[in-house]
């Protein structure tokens, strides 16, 4: 039992483990989380993408292996503290032996007002005195480390509880989430003079289980609380709206592009909207988003196989391939549309990090005040005998200013 305590105790197992978890939280920050898992296959490649599906690299956060490494390094700093404050605090309580380590030749009223001087408390224990000071420096390290393990209990709770749900919304559109209803009134693109972005807002108009109406804004760095979680400002994108006449299947579709629609026994994929197309190199790509060459890509599929594709143009008709193939689309109309993206995430974490901070900044604090001493002192024939233990202060320099620096 105890070489498992040992082993628990390393200072390298500890090395080792916030390595492993800086090296998991970068990963994190390279790889896009939270993404349907058709992204990660198609933007490295199936084998690639099917590790990190594998791995939990998609949502790191909550994933088994940094579960595993943040419950070591609960148990490794858990064991350190534990370990630490056995040994240290119950010293606070006792009075130290009764050794010798220096006379002095000072008065023990002169000694004492000098102990008052510097801020130590005094007891008197039978004929003899027992000084102390900076016990809150003392344990300061410890309640850092109570922080560091209230900050691993959040993660944990955080990896087991987390609940996210990704979506993107015009202005109209609706989402649900935890029954409640939201539906995008406005948004917001600011931008700073020179162009570059400066925020995202997200003006939503909520409606509860109960039919209750708020409204709700979220932005950059402020998200908004709705039921049991927050809903996050996490992206936009603009998308183009179009509308499009079939000849021959009656039928108009309007709605974003880059999408699939299945009418009439066809499974009809758009491609995106180009509002000025050109084609390099075999490539398509739109060279600004003035309408000057409008145009969009369509393909019709049946039972799994391609039977006809199309260019089609606002301003000039071009044949479908097949030329024969008995449906035309017709470009109707478009326009730009910006749609944002939000992140509703669901935790029950907060409370354990918010002790963590509080700890943690309690005994960063703490750590800024007087080193702990200890001084137990007595008269012998008519010397003052003192024995003093300080904390990384050397005791020259304490005795030299209980004294007032006089040579003893």
């Amino acid at each position: 039992m105890n070489k498992v305590l040992n082993s628990f105790k390393s200072i390298k197992l500890a090395v080792v483990l916030m390595i492993l978890i800086s090296i998991l939280i970068g990963i994190g920050t390279l790889i896009p989380q939270h993404r349907e898992s058709e992204f990660y296959t198609q933007r490295y490649g199936e084998l690639l993408g099917k590790v990190i599906l594998f791995l939990q690299f998609d949502k790191y956060s909550s994933s088994v292996l940094f579960g595993v490494l943040l419950s070591l390094f609960f148990v490794n700093t858990l064991v350190c503290t534990l370990s630490r404050v056995l040994k240290i605090w119950p010293s606070f309580f006792k009075i130290p032996e009764k050794k010798e380590n220096m006379k002095l030749k000072i008065s023990r009223d002169k000694f004492l007002e000098g102990l008052k001087k510097e801020g130590f408390k005094i007891k008197k224990t039978g004929e003899d005195f027992v000084a102390r000071r900076g016990v809150l420096s003392r344990i300061a390290p410890d309640i850092i480390h109570f922080g560091i393990l209230a900050a691993i209990v959040g993660g944990l709770i955080t990896n087991l509880t987390y609940d996210s749900q990704l979506f993107t919304l015009k202005e109209g559109d609706v989402a649900r989430v935890d029954n409640i209803e939201l539906r995008l009134v406005d948004f917001e693109f600011q931008l700073y003079e020179d162009g570059r972005p400066k925020d995202w807002i997200s003006k939503l108009e909520i409606v509860d289980d109960e039919g209750k109406i708020t409204k709700g804004v979220v932005e950059v760095n402020k998200p908004l609380r709705i039921g049991s979680g927050r809903i996050y400002q996490w992206s936009y994108k603009q998308k183009w709206e179009v509308k499009l006449k079939f000849e021959g299947l009656d039928f108009e579709y309007s709605g974003p592009d880059s999408t699939i629609i299945e009418h009439g026994g066809y499974k009809i994929y758009l491609s995106n909207f180009f509002p000025n197309l050109k084609i390099s190199g075999g490539r398509a790509y739109s060279e600004g988003n003035e309408p000057l060459n409008p145009a969009i890509y369509v393909e019709y599929w049946k039972d799994d196989n391609l039977v006809a594709r199309h260019w089609v143009f606002e301003k000039f008709d071009f044949a479908p391939s097949p030329e024969d193939f008995n449906i035309i689309c017709k470009i109707e109309g478009y326009y730009p549309a910006l749609y944002t993206g939000l992140l509703y995430v669901r935790e029950k974490g907060e409370f354990a990090m918010f002790i963590s901070l509080l700890l943690i900044g309690l005994g960063s604090i703490l750590l800024t005040t007087k080193n702990y001493v200890v001084v137990r002192f007595w008269e012998n024939n008519g010397e003052l005998s003192v024995y003093m233990y300080s904390h990384r202060i050397p005791k020259e320099e304490i005795l030299s200013k209980i004294t007032g620096g006089e040579k003893n």
